[in-house]
């Protein structure tokens, strides 16, 4: 796009524009278009990030305000004006910046950087101007518009649990997560002094041994003291867990890193951007660590962070998939492979509150046939004597117990191996070891929703 730079409101218009158009995730659209969009302040990409995924956690809430007011429908509007409808309406009711009219004057005026012609920004000054004079209706809301969750999800929530903790679910997965650092072994005081140094609230997670929390904190992350160095790497203290629930045994007193890992083998097999590849290598610092990943994108990120955390000699990146290691690689076996795999999020909403949206009820069934095969695959890949450890961020049945006791019914001589035995040095929040298996919930445990289940091959 380049040219003229834009407002933080031009941008975010331009991100939910995107965003609807292409479907991908938003955070992914928002990297994009802050590659291609010239903002004209600095400080206006972090407002434009804090418009788009503030207003993602109560879109349905605004869109049924909207529908109220507006004489055209949503989905028959202008793409740039219903964006620009609900990033006005989410300023004025929710987002407790500036004065209403300045609100309404500037949202106007960044719906015409996009290009929209004079008589759109009329209709959508109209309709912010009529919210300001006559405010919203005072009317009882559903619990879906209340949590900011759709209705099929609330739906499924209330079936599983009663309606009183799906609430309490849904209410606690539209909260803003708190950013928590995974310290390098044995570096979490040294970065929590860092931090203070720089007048930045941080405090120890409580859960996984090498978890920094920073409360509120809002920054850019690569602003942050010893981000340069790798001091750390960003990690929810749930998904640190399934590390140390995967590499579980004699633990020494450095940061709990694994003896007896000298020269095994391990295959993270779904390695994304690389963050458990890197936690595998701290932590077992003795073994040959391999990532699989299919996305050329995503590999580059995964070696770029690799290279920050000073461990690109430690991990070997392969292009692919665990399928396809099994069809190149027949005879490579591995001591521990690591599934964390694709699967709906709907763990992880807190922090990614777009995913509720793009989700469909159809998707869970689809995503856990897909598990299983992944799972399937990399069974083909275990030595005997090995471990096999499945990971989701997810607490869906299907996703989770349902695909670990599917795959153990065809795969005889696995077997389910109890998580407390291998996680109760560690002082979880109860509930988190339950039926061999290491479930988060965010209501729970103020951790993200995660799912874990440890299976050994016997020799």
């Amino acid at each position: 796009m380049g040219g003229k730079k834009r407002s933080a409101r031009a941008a975010a218009i331009a991100i939910l524009c995107a965003w609807e158009e292409s479907g991908l995730p938003l955070a992914v659209v928002r990297d994009r278009m802050f590659r291609r969009l010239p903002l004209a302040d600095p400080r206006d990409r972090a407002l434009a990030n804090r418009l788009v995924f503030g207003l993602m956690r109560c879109l349905n809430r605004i869109d049924h305000h909207l529908a109220a007011r507006s004489k055209k429908t949503l989905d028959r509007l202008d793409e740039r004006v219903r964006a620009a409808l609900r990033l006005g309406l989410f300023e004025l009711t929710d987002f407790g910046r500036g004065r209403p009219a300045r609100v309404v004057n500037e949202t106007v005026a960044a719906l015409r950087e996009s290009g929209a012609p004079k008589w759109l920004a009329g209709y959508v000054n109209g309709v912010l101007r009529a919210f300001v004079r006559h405010g919203i209706p005072q009317e009882p809301l559903s619990p879906s518009l209340e949590t900011g969750q759709p209705q099929w999800l609330l739906d499924r929530w209330q079936t599983r649990f009663g309606p009183d903790e799906a609430l309490a679910l849904a209410r606690a997965g539209n909260r803003m997560a708190d950013l928590c650092l995974r310290a390098r072994p044995g570096g979490a005081e040294r970065l929590l002094a860092l931090l203070d140094d720089a007048g930045i609230a941080a405090r120890p997670g409580g859960f996984a041994p090498d978890a920094v929390v920073l409360p509120g904190f809002t920054g850019r992350v690569e602003y942050l003291p010893g981000y340069g160095e790798g001091a750390f790497a960003v990690m929810d203290q749930a998904a640190q867990l399934v590390a140390h629930l995967a590499l579980a045994g004699n633990l020494e007193g450095d940061g709990g890193r694994q003896k007896g890992q000298k020269g095994k083998k391990i295959l993270d097999g779904c390695a994304g951007v690389g963050g458990k590849s890197a936690h595998l290598a701290d932590l077992a610092p003795g073994a040959r660590v391999v990532a699989v990943e299919p996305e050329p994108a995503r590999q580059r990120l995964c070696a770029e962070n690799l290279a920050r955390l000073g461990l690109a000699g430690r991990v070997e990146i392969r292009p692919g998939t665990v399928a396809d290691l099994v069809k190149k690689q027949k005879n490579e076996k591995f001591d521990l492979v690591l599934i964390d795999a694709p699967c709906s999020g709907l763990g992880v909403i807190r922090r990614h509150p777009d995913i509720r949206w793009n989700r469909r009820p159809e998707d869970i069934a689809a995503m856990s046939r897909r598990q299983a095969e992944i799972l399937a695959a990399a069974a083909c890949l275990v030595a005997p004597g090995g471990t096999l450890v499945y990971a989701v961020c997810s607490f869906e049945p299907e996703e989770t117990v349902a695909v670990v006791r599917e795959f153990l019914g065809s795969h005889p001589r696995f077997r389910l191996e109890d998580a407390a035995r291998f996680l109760s040095f560690l002082p979880l929040p109860e509930g988190c070891l339950k039926d061999g298996f290491f479930v988060s919930r965010p209501d729970r445990t103020g951790m993200d929703g995660f799912f874990a289940a440890r299976l050994a091959l016997d020799f």
